[in-house]
């Protein structure tokens, strides 16, 4: 607990735009969600690889716990679950 809570503190002194370059330029897919399970940020990698053609309509407005593929594959539990910080394996 120790060790994640000095990860938070590193990180909370890092720069935002530092923080979302170094995010843009990983080479896997990555979304951030609120809590709500709405898009809040996206990058490129995942960008490609879902084939979304508008940020703009994503961010904001995507809500995974209304994607019918997450609500199909029983998956909307374990995803909230994940957003409250759990680790589900």
């Amino acid at each position: 607990m120790i060790a994640l809570q000095h990860l938070k503190t590193s990180l909370d002194q890092i720069p935002s735009s530092c923080f979302q370059r170094v995010i843009e330029q990983l080479p896997f897919p990555l979304q951030i969600f609120s809590l709500d399970g709405v898009a809040r940020y996206i990058n490129q990698a995942c960008i490609d690889q879902i084939g979304i053609s508008s940020v703009e309509e994503h961010i904001g407005h995507y809500n995974v716990f209304e994607d019918p593929i997450v609500i199909q594959q029983d998956a909307v539990e374990e995803i909230r679950r994940v957003l409250k910080g759990e680790v589900v394996i």
